[in-house]
């Protein structure tokens, strides 16, 4: 379903997609995307979730104009809570963890007008940079589960001239919940600002893109002990006025990867080399995951007011302009499972699906499938 093939490059040994098929007509204003344990696919915006529905319910709009099912709804929950990064809860496909901008909730049944918001213990996501100065201002820009449960963030030094961005201090760091209490530790600090993050299928390599720069890195990862080692070039982009967005790695240890500013997602073989390319008409990939043998994809055009030329202003994620298509491109492969959050409580604790906080839900639709923007 929705799988296109448009070319063969022998050459390359390359093979070619377009993504065509939206599964929602209107364009929504969401920056992320999350896929349930129970297959619900649910957009995340600033401070909203937009539910969609089951993904094998969902087979494109276009076939639903044609078999005559009724439109899509849109439901949406106002968390009214700046939201930077959503991560499923282990068994509990009701509750997920957001990152705030200083720390961690629980939202649970966030899906639902009765959702309700538990504040996890203080966990502030400042830092220490090379001077010992405090850095009030860091922003997330990527994040990834390792089969421990354990929360991988990357995030860069935002305090500075936004001209100045590509010159930030970068940070990835591990938080994990052990015995209760929630911990953070400052694993790298670097010079180049971290962006995207994914591991490799046995968990010995994490691969990290750097912000608005054109080169992936591995290093050697051990999980049990979590520390990293061995910082090497994985790859480098040929268009320097592209980015590596996100990362994906599929079971075939195959990196997918979307480059903004290039309308496109390239499929990376573990030698660094180009073997797939998923192509977006007009639009920027911001977002994507694996669902079965497909692709789900977040876009957005976000970048009509921004100067795109050779030597671009640099933008952080906050600014672009969030409002784009959700598409769906079967290109025959399956992704790495994704990991929950793994959250203990201590033994006074009341497990993730208490509530301590009260939330209020909009319970708003925003449209039908095919109401257009």
């Amino acid at each position: 379903m929705g799988m296109l093939i448009i070319n063969y490059d022998e050459e390359r040994n390359c093979m070619m997609w377009k993504a065509e098929k939206k599964i929602i007509a209107r364009k929504v204003p969401a920056k992320s995307l999350i896929i349930s344990e129970d297959g619900i696919l649910s957009l995340v915006g600033r401070k909203e979730f937009y539910a969609i529905g089951k993904l094998e319910d969902l087979p494109g709009i276009v076939e639903y104009e044609k078999t005559g099912i009724p439109d899509i709804k849109i439901g949406t929950t106002d968390l009214a809570v700046p939201i930077q990064f959503c991560f499923n809860v282990q068994d509990d496909p009701e509750t997920v963890l957001i990152a705030r901008e200083h720390g961690f909730s629980l939202v649970v049944d966030y899906r639902k007008e009765s959702f309700s918001i538990r504040n996890l213990a203080d966990l502030s996501l400042c830092l220490t940079g090379y001077a010992g100065e405090y850095l009030p201002d860091c922003i997330y820009t990527g994040g990834i589960v390792d089969s421990k449960g354990r929360l991988w963030m990357t995030l860069i030094d935002g305090s500075g001239e936004l001209e100045r961005l590509e010159e930030s201090q970068g940070y990835l760091c591990v938080v994990e919940s052990i015995d209760g209490n929630w911990k953070l530790t400052h694993i790298k600090a670097e010079e180049c600002p971290f962006g995207a993050i994914c591991l490799s299928l046995d968990e010995k390599t994490m691969y990290t893109s750097n912000f608005r720069l054109t080169k992936i890195m591995a290093w050697d990862f051990d999980i049990n002990a979590c520390t990293l080692s061995n910082q090497r070039v994985f790859m480098q982009l040929e268009n320097f006025v592209e980015w590596p967005m996100a990362l994906v790695m599929d079971t075939e240890q195959h990196i997918w990867c979307a480059v903004f500013n290039g309308q496109k997602i390239i499929r990376i073989d573990p030698q660094g080399k180009i073997v797939g390319v998923v192509y977006l008409s007009s639009v920027e990939p911001v977002a994507f995951e694996f669902f079965g043998h497909d692709l789900i994809i977040l876009t957005t055009a976000g970048l009509e007011d921004l100067d795109m030329s050779p030597n671009p202003g640099v933008i952080t994620p906050e600014e672009l302009s969030y409002k784009g298509h959700v598409y769906r491109v079967r290109v025959g492969y399956t992704g790495k499972p994704k990991r929950s959050y793994k959250h203990v409580e201590s033994a006074s604790g009341s497990g993730s699906r208490s509530r301590s906080a009260s939330g209020s839900a909009s319970g708003s639709v925003l449209g039908s499938a095919a109401e257009s923007n």
